[in-house]
């Protein structure tokens, strides 16, 4: 027969088998005959359709369920006498109950879906579909057919539980019918298929008894005492398999694994309680196991791994072959079985481990194979086997650990010379082999060719009945093994933890066997980024250190005299502030107490001097001593171009050559004139002892010293010239001491606990174990003290040989360049010789050189090591740097890959945290104290000196040509600008300045802000809205009145039973997809999709009840006789936190009272936070409904509550709450949908629906996570910009709106930062649980919805802040501002304003809330009263309404129309254009504040090349120019009037008034008349008007 035509004739069979127990079904049992023939006839059936358990279909089992229920009826009033009448009938029925229990576990447990009966299969096409999703599947993409089988499978587990228990039931009452008959001491056993029993006895004790039950047996345990030691009865029933599927716990319990069913009750048959027995009933359970001869078990413990023994060990190092076991159900324990094959096993020995490999030095556990507890008999199939053992590790071992357990098997060499004092130790109990080698006492070749390894793990669990789940609690494994397991009572110890904790061990036999690249990919890709990073640093820090050997030399001065011989070594430091370089051309002058050194100039090199934190030597020739040195007048002419023409001088000192005599001045200060005082003139005396102890001075050298030489990263970067410890040393101990903290890690990684023992020491909320104690000390130990001693070997070793003094070298090349130019050298010169002085003559006597000579301080060089103490420090560098890294090496190879990557993740947490934060920390700090209490600092202090040789110079020796005996003229210099020049380059500096930030700021923040709008609209999306209306269309359904029902309508749901009547006709068919108008039903594939078949929910849904306390409101007295209690509104801390039985009764059935809709669950229990609603503010705790199951499972739970009373008069608030993820729009849905009993009577119902996105968008993942590192970088660049004000303009930047803006905007983004972290780590624990329970887990997106919309809040408003901000960068046009100068304007008119127009609308919302608060929720309270004022100023309001609840009211609303909407309004507007037009004129007259558009093209034409910034000090002439020719224009009034004065005095004796034109005509009439004293000179003024020509007029006019 075909495939086809074989699953034809089962599907007749079945079908046969259905008429079958139809017929049967209908047969009469008020006989005992009658009874036995049906019983008889359905164990036929079975037993017939038991041949192949895919006959009997689910029609078959409900008829058989049927029977069983309707024969144990009858069987109890059939008249049975004894129980052996019953045998019989006890046989069918049980055999029948058996197999049906069977059929149920097969049928509903198939993963596949493949074994369904396949009359059911045949019916299939007709079934419903059940979209009620199945939490303990893995959903998937399956055909049409798989989905059919699956479906049948899926309502079969829904009618199993139903059917189950009723059989259970049927079973019981026949039994007791048999018991009711038996006497004392009878016992009644009928077998059962498939190997199982039940027996049934009634015995007068059980005290010290052994029962065998079918495979199983029972030990009771001696002096045990029940039932008062009256006589009981008891039935054991052994099942073949486990038919309680479907149940709590049930995914723990293997389907094949036997189930043993044990009642004991008293002669009335009624249930006797046995618990809190001392040494527990042991209960032996027969197992199924893989052997030869049941090959075809799915579900059976993994068949031995057979292991060649040659082929294992092959290639390893290490001699030892590892498996593993993985521990996943709670209390287990594990066996593991060793079958040798040709050979003995002597000497082998088994060792195991939990989380990682054992070795001989490592290991939990090891056991000589030949000393395993159980030797087991060998299979018959084993022909070639030699032995075969098993060990059993018991469930206190495993400590209820889950994860992996690590197995190795390994021999011991009899010949080795280690072998019998390793065999002493482990017969001693000695589990440690701390001092032996694998290689040395093991064999690399077993003496058994071959062996298998079996590996298992078991649990004992019980059958809850009044809970319906499974549990271990109170069970624990005491002997298990293939066959059978051993279960017994358990116990929990204690362990206690000493002081000296051992660190982690390494087998390097272990490592060199395992050392596979694949296999150990975290530490071979870390070990190798790391050298490779220590090879590149290395390389660049040795050019790095060439080019410092380069700045330890001295430069002469280009203005130094060829017949000057008395020299002086400069040191010029230059400060570590921003823009502190300078390329301008500094001067000096150097005064004494004899002589100064006259203007003299550091000239412009190649090598550019005066960089950021940079020193500068200099070597200066005079004529002579200048005498002890008292100031230093110090400039430069501002020629450096941008930010390169200002200096920041730190300090400078002077070295007297000759007799080594330092002197020292410290500036600190700009010479700038952008900065401070605008200076850039200098006059520094001598620093003092007391400036030198000054804070201001101490502090700031010794933290820069501190941090670019002490703290051993940065100094790698920041390193000083001057050093002797090269940046290649620094490199090298930087990654020395990293291995060694990464071998440091490694040695106790997890061998400390978490969690502080007993003896800890408390520093308040702090707490540190003797354990972590003493590991911090060892660790710094082993790190510190070789990283300290090579640290101090490359400080103090001098170089084998001293290099040549700067100063001979420096004079050298300048006496060469000298010679090459002394032709002219000393015609050029442009100072012309004076004979006298007023300071003393400048000659150099060979007397005074010896003088000098003899006098020379000779400085204490400072204690150095010699310089092979360089190589010793290099081995010891490269000895700890490679020899931790190799241990690094192994210990990663020993961890395995998943620990070692956790390993390194928190070791480099830890290690960038020490490095950037608590490292600077510890600098700064370091240095504050340094400098508060010693208060020295040597600014002297480094190695250049000591590692050179002295000057050789002699008092007669002459550097360039001979001296000319003439004295070197000496004179002051000073700035070349005069004091309001400066302050013209002051200006434009600043303006310069003021616009580059501007267009920095322009074009910064711009991008600024496209990063904030690209960030914060990838969290927004418009499609939310439509998922919130989607949601509030399909549960609220507003205006539904489908089959004129208005209940389906939830806003008006207005009492308990309309509740009940939404919730059940609405939630749950919007929950689940439902067949459709056209009775298309829903495909399998959408089981847990709502209706709409694109949303799909997340977790479960629940209805949460928040009730009250009774009794929360007081009575009055007047009516405490009348009412019996009340309950008002009521609050978090008042809400009602006990746990009842149902009904809300205090007492009830074990099962009623631990039903999970009368327990409270607490808000942390259910990840639920607070919600203010409409009426009240609510706990996120209360009493759970969960909308889980079969859909009229789900109905008929609902329906029972709603006849429970389950909302009574004490129910305060119903939440409906529920998620969904619709993956076409990628967002979550939140739903919230309550109901609110108040105090007054009735419901009021509200409902919110959020749509929030948590995942970013496929695709863009990418794009977005670059944004916001960028947004980030900018926030810390506006850190350290703002930061930099604050210290610059100090009180006048907290004047400034912009300051608390850009702090406000900071601040908010390091919280979003935090929301967005909070908000990541609680999607990704969400999306976790999601997967892991197949989307039926338990979640609730509360918490992740409060953090978006913290999120969205704070996104927002910097959004907000930030374009409003924008607004200030515009500031260079004058428009601008006019927004901000009329509020100023107008401030104080505002300021009035407001506070009377707040008393008036106060007012008005006090007198609405007075008079309609009775009526209208729009004026329930103050507050709401005032946002209706503000509502009905912009005409939203409800006149007829109020008209109709108060006429005072609503003529009091035309009063406030009149007073606030005409008065008011006007009186604002009329302000507010005042100030405006206030603002305008003045605006108008004020030019723009910076040519900002002029700036950005001279810098665009720069960048493009065409032309280059002009140095500040050119732009000043020319200037200086234009203002000149200005000045001569604005001068020639003032002269021409000067002129007409001079004119008027001269020849009219002052006559002439010349402010008045007429008298100045009149004037010049009479003096044409007086002849006597006139000048001749004067005629030519005199004119006659009556002669004069109407031109001649016209211009006298003018």
């Amino acid at each position: 027969m075909t495939l086809e035509e074989l699953q034809q004739a089962d599907v007749e069979k079945a079908a046969y088998n259905d008429r079958m127990f139809q017929a049967i079904s209908n047969m009469a049992t008020t006989y005992k005959e009658s009874i036995e023939l049906i019983a008889s006839a359905m164990n036929a059936l079975m037993s017939y359709g038991s041949e192949n358990s895919l006959n009997l279909d689910m029609n078959a089992i409900e008829l058989a369920t049927y029977l069983l229920e309707s024969l144990s009826k009858s069987a109890a009033d059939a008249d049975y006498s004894t129980a052996d009448e019953m045998l019989d009938l006890l046989k069918n029925v049980m055999a029948s109950a058996s197999i049906s229990k069977d059929h149920l576990a097969v049928s509903t447990t198939s993963e596949s879906c493949e074994d369904i009966p396949l009359a059911d299969l045949d019916k299939a096409p007709f079934l419903p579909i059940d979209t009620a999703q199945d939490y303990e599947s893995i959903s998937e993409n399956l055909s049409l057919e798989q989905e059919q089988k699956c479906n049948v499978r899926d309502i079969a587990r829904g009618k199993t539980s139903g059917l189950d228990d009723r059989i259970d039931i049927a079973v019981q009452n026949i039994q007791g019918a048999v018991m009711q008959r038996m006497v004392l001491d009878e016992e009644v056993e009928v077998p059962l298929p498939k190997g199982g029993a039940t027996k049934m006895a009634i015995k007068k004790s059980l005290s010290g008894m052994n029962e065998t039950v079918g495979q199983a047996t029972i030990a009771w345990p001696s002096n045990m005492t029940i039932n008062d030691n009256k006589p009981i009865a008891v039935s054991a029933t052994d099942n073949a398999k486990n038919s309680k599927t479907t149940a709590t716990g049930a995914s723990s319990i293997s389907v094949t694994s036997r189930v043993l069913a044990l009642n004991v009750f008293d002669r009335n048959l009624k249930p006797v309680t046995v618990a809190n027995i001392s040494s527990g009933i042991l209960m032996r359970i027969s197992q199924t196991y893989n052997n030869a001869t049941n090959r075809n078990c799915t579900d059976c413990p993994a068949p031995p791994t057979q292991i060649i023994s040659a082929d294992a060990l092959k290639g390893k190092v290490n001699p030892v072959v590892y498996s593993t076991i993985n521990i996943s159900k709670p209390h287990s324990a594990f066996n593991i079985e060793l079958t040798a094959y040709n050979g003995p096993v002597n000497d082998v020995f088994v060792m195991i481990s939990f989380g990682h490999m054992p070795t001989l030095r490592n290991h939990s556990l090891l056991k000589m194979v030949t000393e395993f507890p159980y030797e087991e008999a060998l299979e018959p199939d084993d022909i070639n086997a030699t032995a075969k053992y098993r060990w059993f590790v018991s469930a206190d071992w495993v400590n209820d650990r889950r994860g992996a357990v690590y197995v190795g098997v390994g021999q011991f060499n009899s010949s080795s010379a280690k072998y019998n004092a390793t065999i002493a130790s482990l017969s001693t109990g000695g589990n440690s082999l701390s001092d032996v080698k694998s290689r040395e006492v093991l064999r690399t070749e077993f003496t058994m060719s071959e062996y298998t390894l079996q590996t298992y793990t078991s649990s004992c669990s019980f059958y809850d009945e009044e809970l319906k789940m499974w549990s271990s609690e109170g069970l624990r494994v005491a002997e298990a093994d293939l066959r059978s397991i051993t279960c017994n009572s358990s116990h929990l110890t204690s362990f206690a933890s000493g002081l000296f904790v051992q660190p982690n061990t390494i087998d390097f036999a272990y490592v060199f066997a395992n050392a596979s690249f694949t296999d150990n990919l975290t530490i071979y890709m870390t070990l190798i980024i790391l050298l490779v990073l220590y090879l590149l640093l290395l390389i660049w820090a040795r050019w790095q250190d060439k080019k410092d050997v380069e700045k330890l030399g001295a430069f002469p001065l280009p203005d130094n005299k060829v017949e000057h011989k008395y020299l002086y070594e400069i040191m010029v430091f230059t400060g570590h502030k921003a823009d502190a370089a300078t390329d301008s051309t500094v001067s000096f002058v150097l005064t004494g107490d004899d002589y100064d050194s006259g203007k003299r100039t550091f000239g412009k090199p190649k090598r550019r001097f005066f960089r950021k934190g940079g020193q500068d030597a200099f070597v200066m020739s005079v004529p002579c001593y200048l005498g002890d040195l008292k100031y230093l007048r110090i400039w430069h002419d501002n020629s450096g171009k941008g930010r390169f023409a200002s200096w920041y001088l730190q300090y400078i000192l002077v070295r007297n050559v000759q007799t080594g005599e330092m002197t020292t001045f410290v500036c600190n200060e700009w010479l700038a004139v952008e900065y401070d005082d605008g200076l850039i003139d200098r006059l520094i005396p001598v620093a003092g002892k007391e400036q030198m102890r000054d804070f201001a001075t101490v502090f700031p050298h010794q933290s820069q010293q501190s941090l670019s030489d002490g703290h051993l990263w940065f100094s790698v970067f920041l390193r000083p010239p001057r050093s002797r410890f090269t940046r290649m040393q620094r490199v090298s101990c930087c990654f020395a001491l990293l291995f060694l903290s990464m071998m440091v890690n490694a040695m106790w990684y997890e061998r400390v606990p978490s969690k502080p023992s007993a003896g800890s020491i408390k520093f308040g909320p702090l707490s540190l174990s003797p354990e972590q104690i003493a590991v911090g000390i060892m660790s710094n130990i082993i790190v510190f003290v070789p990283s300290l001693l090579i640290v101090f070997l490359f400080r103090k070793s001098r170089p084998r040989k001293l290099r040549m003094s700067r100063i001979d070298k420096a004079m050298s090349e300048a006496k060469t360049e000298g010679g090459a130019k002394s032709g002219r050298s000393g015609n050029d010169t442009d100072e012309k010789p004076e004979e006298s002085s007023s300071r003393k003559g400048s000659l150099a006597s060979s007397s005074h050189g010896d003088t000098s000579a003899k006098n020379k301080k000779v400085k204490k060089r400072r204690f150095t090591l010699p310089w092979w103490g360089v190589i010793i420090g290099w081995i010891l560098c490269i000895v700890c740097l490679f020899g931790s890294a190799f241990i690094v090496y192994a210990y990663g190879i020993t961890f395995g890959n998943e620990k070692a990557t956790k390993w390194v993740t928190s070791l480099f947490i830890s290690l960038f945290s020490s490095i950037l934060l608590i490292q600077p920390l510890k600098v700064f700090l370091s240095a504050l104290v340094i400098s508060a209490i010693f208060k020295n600092v040597d600014l002297d202090s480094d190695d250049a000196n000591e590692d050179e040789q002295d000057p050789q110079l002699a008092p007669d020796e002459e550097w360039f040509a001979a001296a000319s005996g003439k004295t070197r003229t000496t004179g002051g210099g000073s700035s070349p600008y005069d004091k309001e020049t400066l302050e013209k380059m002051r200006k434009q500096r600043l303006k310069e300045i003021e616009m580059g930030v501007i267009v920095r700021e322009i074009i910064s923040y711009s991008f600024f802000l496209w990063i904030l709008f690209v960030l914060s609209y990838d969290n927004r999306d418009p499609n939310s809205f439509y998922l919130q209306k989607n949601l509030e269309n399909a549960f609220i359904k507003i205006g539904d009145y489908t089959n004129f029902h208005r209940w389906l309508d939830f806003s008006r749901v207005s009492n308990t039973s309309a509740f009940w009547y939404w919730s059940q006709n609405v939630i749950l068919q919007e929950l689940r997809a439902q067949t459709w108008y056209n009775g298309i039903t829903p495909a399998y594939g959408l089981r847990g999709f709502l209706d709409d078949r694109v949303n799909r929910i997340v977790g479960r849904a629940t209805m949460r009840q928040v009730r009250s306390r009774p009794d929360t409101c007081t009575i009055h007295s007047g009516m405490r006789s009348l009412i019996g209690g009340c309950q008002g509104y009521t609050s978090i801390v008042s809400e009602e936190t006990s746990s009842f039985c149902a009904n809300w009764t205090r007492r009830g059935s074990r099962a009623d009272c631990n039903r999970v809709e009368y327990r409270y669950s607490t808000g942390s229990q259910l990840q639920g936070l607070p919600i203010v609603a409409k009426q009240d503010v609510y706990g996120g705790g209360g009493y759970v409904f969960h909308f889980a199951g079969r859909t009229p499972d789900v109905l008929e739970r609902m329906a029972q509550l709603e006849r429970e009373n389950w909302i009574d008069s004490l129910t305060r608030a119903v939440f409906v709450e529920f998620s969904v993820y619709n993956a076409q729009a990628n967002l979550f849905g939140v739903a919230t949908i309550y109901v609110e009993m108040t105090p007054g009577g009735g419901m009021h119902p509200w409902w919110r629906f959020d749509g929030i996105r948590l995942l970013k968008q496929a695709g863009s993942q990418a794009f977005v996570i670059v944004c916001e590192i960028l947004y980030f970088l900018f926030i810390f660049y506006f850190i350290v910009r703002e930061v930099r004000l604050i210290r610059k303009k100090r009180k006048e930047y907290f004047k400034q709106y912009s300051a608390y803006a850009e702090w406000a905007i900071i601040l908010l983004s390091f919280t979003g930062l935090i929301v967005y972290i909070m908000r990541f780590i609680e999607t990704d624990k969400i999306l976790t649980i999601f997967k892991d329970t197949n989307g039926g887990g338990y979640v609730r997106l509360n918490y992740a919805q409060l953090l978006d919309d913290l999120y969205g809040y704070i996104i927002g408003i910097i959004v907000f802040i930030a374009t409003l901000k924008f607004i200030k960068l515009l500031r260079f046009n004058r428009r601008i501002g006019m927004l901000s100068a009329t509020l100023k304007q107008t401030w104080n008119d505002l300021t009035g304003f407001f506070a009377i127009f707040t008393i008036a609308i106060g007012s008005f919302g006090l007198l609405f809330n007075l008079l309609l608060v009775a009526y209208m929720d729009d004026f329930k309270d103050f507050l709401s009263a005032v946002e209706s004022c503000f509502a009905m100023m912009l005409n939203k309001f409800e006149f007829m309404e109020m008209y109709r609840s108060s006429f005072l009211a609503a003529m009091m609303f035309f009063l406030f129309a009149i007073y606030m909407n005409i008065i008011f309004v006007n009186v604002l507007l009329t302000i507010i254009l005042k100030g405006f037009e206030q603002v305008k004129n003045d605006v108008t007259k004020q030019p723009n504040d910076y040519e900002v558009v002029d700036f950005v093209m001279r810098r665009f034409k720069k960048f493009l090349g065409i032309n280059s910034v002009t140095p500040l000090k050119d732009i000043v002439t020319e200037h200086q120019r234009e203002e000149q020719e200005s000045k001569d224009v604005r001068q020639l009034p003032d002269k021409v009037s000067t002129f007409i004065d001079q004119i008027n005095h001269t020849y009219f004796d002052g006559k002439l008034d010349l402010n008045d034109k007429k008298m100045l005509k009149k004037t010049l009439r009479q003096a044409k008349h007086e002849q006597r004293g006139r000048p001749k000179s004067m005629e030519g003024f005199q004119r006659d008007d009556d002669h004069m020509t109407e031109d001649q007029k016209h211009l006298d006019e003018l």
